[in-house]
């Protein structure tokens, strides 16, 4: 390792401005002075590769041959040579920040759980160590400011999806660990790149569907490890994701994955609850696309009211019951300085404290699908109402749905899942305790993609709330360096 000296623990808005920083918590004061977002400082990981640093990097540059042929500009262009050790460091920062081990007393969930496993029995290039090298090499490269090591990570990512599709050729490929972990890496690089995806509210782009074909082939009677178990778990989240966004009914593997035996009796509750609430917003979306609508169809948008009244209200007795086992805490905000513009006017009064960024993960896709369902109740009420004021006829409304009371109601969910951000991206423990800026992953960032930029790009709930989450999506760009985040941002 070169001597770079002492290394500076400052954010960097004040590195860059060659001023000292206080390293005040959840911001230094010259940042929170001048009304500029505070990047953090500098983790154990930084400090500990910091020969990946700016000066190294501008060092090993000068001691690169100066191109003298056309042929040699096309090839420097590509990006300089990466030293060996980066590449092991860059897979150790991966799993440091984005693994996440279950714990025993079945609360916590896991995350990736398996992956370091799988990769030590790989031998030899394959598409499961081309993925996981692409996707670390990216994330390392975005939170170590080193953009010039993403040529390499597009490098290895290109690789593994020529590997993958080769080995999807093989039927007998389909029901392997390594084959699945890397549809979900390369999805994972897609998401830390913020390249390949098409529409703004999707947070996957193809490899979703050959998920949903790999846990179709992956029966889930068969008798499979712990790891191989939380990782089909992981692939089936990201499936059900998939599915309340866009509005697709899910397949009956999926349904019976929702309710796996293997599951908790609570999980197998909320996994059932998030297949019907797929099932009605599919339902409700075919009748709303149509551009015509008469009374065989307007009785159905009341059956579907009454449908979707009921569904969120076993959700909110779901969540009375479950509070007492997926437990988490509330804490009044603490205040870190008075606010004065009407941006920190919009942080939530209180904060959530979990046993997990799994857990706070979970409850977040809750309240998200309560917030889908009153979307959904709010424009069929308005589509109901447009045809009743038009055409009187004899139907009774026997559940007038008043919008002040939906608005309000999707405004408390939204509040709920902004005062989990604090937890999950690492400002406090599950004590409550401030924490320091090392101990802080890029996983709670990644967590939160899906309900910030769900919210965001729906435009619900207040401007307020909306603003406040652009601005904690930019965080997630900056400083954990998902660069899907900015899409929105």
């Amino acid at each position: 390792m070169p001597n770079v000296g002492k290394p500076s623990r400052g954010c960097q808005p004040c590195k860059d401005r060659k001023v000292k920083c206080d390293q005040g918590l959840p911001e230094c004061r010259r940042c929170r002075r001048n009304s500029r977002l505070c990047s953090g400082y500098p983790t154990a990981t930084d400090l500990i590769f910091r020969n990946t640093l700016s000066v190294d990097v501008d060092e090993h540059r000068r001691q690169q041959p100066l191109p003298t042929t056309i042929s040699s500009r096309r090839t420097s262009s590509i990006g300089a040579p990466m030293p060996a050790d980066w590449h092991a460091q860059s897979v150790c920062m991966f799993f440091h920040d984005y693994v996440i081990k279950p714990s025993d007393d079945k609360v916590c969930f896991g995350f990736l759980h398996g992956l370091p496993d799988l990769l030590s029995k790989e031998h030899g290039t394959s598409a499961f160590e081309e993925a996981v090298s692409a996707v670390a090499l990216i994330s390392f490269a975005h939170r170590s400011s080193l953009e010039y090591l993403v040529p390499q990570a597009r490098r290895r990512y290109g690789r593994a999806l020529s590997l993958i599709a080769e080995a999807l050729r093989k039927q007998e490929n389909l029901k392997e660990d390594p084959v699945l972990a890397t549809i979900l890496c390369l999805g994972y690089y897609e998401l830390v790149s913020g390249e390949k995806l098409a529409s703004p509210c999707a947070l996957w782009s193809s490899h979703v569907d050959v998920l949903e074909s790999l846990l179709r082939m992956r029966r889930p009677e068969q008798v499979e490890s712990s790891s191989s178990t939380y990782l089909s778990f992981n692939a089936h989240n990201t499936l059900t994701i998939r599915n309340l966004t866009r509005k697709i009914r899910p397949s009956k593997e999926a349904e019976f994955m929702g309710r796996d035996p293997r599951r908790d009796p609570y999980s197998r509750q909320f996994g059932g609850l998030a297949c019907e609430t797929c099932h009605l917003l599919a339902d409700a979306d075919d009748l709303l696309r149509q551009a015509a609508i008469d009374y065989v169809q307007v009785t159905a948008l009341h059956e579907i009211i009454d449908a979707i009244i009921i569904l969120d209200m076993k959700l909110t007795t779901w969540s009375g019951q479950a509070s007492g086992y997926y437990l988490f805490a509330k804490m009044e905000a603490p205040l870190s300085a008075p606010p004065k513009t009407a941006f920190d006017l919009q942080a939530p009064p209180s904060i959530h404290l979990y046993t997990s960024p799994t857990m706070a993960a979970m409850w977040n896709q809750y309240r998200c699908m309560r917030i889908l369902l009153l979307e959904c109740l709010q424009k069929c009420s308005s589509r109901q109402r447009e045809y009743t004021a038009w055409e009187p006829t004899p139907l009774k409304i026997d559940n007038p749905c008043a919008v002040d009371q939906i608005s309000q109601g999707i405004e408390d969910l939204i509040d709920d899942i902004c005062a989990s951000v604090s937890y999950l991206l690492g400002e406090v423990d599950q004590e409550g305790n401030l924490r320091q800026p090392q101990q802080k992953k890029a996983i709670g960032g990644f967590l939160l993609l899906w309900p910030l930029r769900l919210i965001v790009c729906k435009g619900l709930g207040t401007l307020l709330q909306r603003n406040w989450m652009m601005k904690r999506l930019g965080y997630i760009r900056n400083v954990l360096g998902i660069y899907e985040a900015t899409s929105l941002s």
